[in-house]
């Protein structure tokens, strides 16, 4: 069993999340997560209307029809940008996430989903900082998560807490899995995690194994999970994180191991 998954509860929860939890047999609701706008949308927003005006206003300074008409579709669609901003929680009003002790639960209008601790294979995540002539101009997440029986649901930047959402999935999914592929290693198994994988003779990238003894260092750094080798100064591999399903899994298992190979 999946110990009780703690969730600091900052919010009023609507009574629809205690409904569905009960519904589904999910335990309690936790935490409740819907589409919003956050300041890199407001940016568009503002952005949309300012470039949407100063098209508009060019069309006056131009007395060919053709270029009146290219400033015209110029601005429309800067307005659109500003206005698909504004209404986003309203478009997506019913979409929800209910996080509950057991399991959490997607709703996007009358499309339900329930993905039970227990029934859930996978998680990617991919959470990229986007830079633009070395100045941060912010960060885009991704979270794909995957039930054992093929479906899976994709939770991006629509959603306005979406990073607080993907760490609360991410730990409660890593709860769960950790002890079993423990279990599974300690029996001898090799544990696969996309293009990585772990036995009790190393660490492989599907090309080279690398012995334990000989694993200097692993770590996730600007979405790279980086293997380094002793004696080398070069990282012996290099993986995109966003493949690496079950990112934190496959972490703590690596830790796990490390400890046991060089006990303090």
């Amino acid at each position: 069993m999946a110990q009780p998954m703690r969730v600091l509860q900052h919010q009023q929860l609507s009574p629809e999340a205690e409904q569905f939890a009960g519904a589904y047999g999910l335990g309690r609701a936790q935490t409740e997560y819907k589409v919003g706008i956050k300041k890199s949308m407001l940016v568009w927003i503002v952005l949309g209307i300012i470039l949407g005006g100063i098209f508009a206003a060019m069309t006056f300074s131009y007395t060919d029809p053709s270029a009146k008409i290219v400033f015209i579709l110029v601005a429309l669609l800067f307005f659109g940008i500003a206005v698909y901003g504004a209404l986003t929680p309203t478009i997506y009003r019913s979409w929800r996430v209910y996080v509950c002790t057991n399991g959490f639960i997607s709703k996007r209008g009358s499309k339900v989903e329930v993905f039970p601790w227990e029934q859930i294979e996978s998680m990617w995540q991919a959470v990229t900082k986007h830079y633009t002539n070395g100045i941060y101009t912010g960060t885009s997440h991704k979270y794909t998560v995957r039930r054992k029986d093929g479906v899976k649901v994709i939770f991006n930047d629509k959603f306005a807490r979406v990073e607080e959402m993907g760490n609360t999935l991410s730990r409660a999914i890593t709860n769960y899995l950790l002890p079993q592929v423990i279990s599974a290693y300690n029996a001898g198994n090799t544990i696969t995690f996309g293009p990585l994988s772990i036995s009790m003779q190393g660490v492989s990238n599907g090309r080279e194994l690398l012995p334990w003894g000989q694993v200097k260092e692993m770590g996730v750094n600007r979405g790279v999970v980086t293997v380094k080798k002793e004696g080398k100064w070069l990282s012996w591999s290099t993986i995109r994180a966003a493949t690496v399903p079950n990112l934190f899994v496959f972490m703590a298992l690596v830790n796990y191991v490390l400890k046991q190979q060089r006990p303090a």
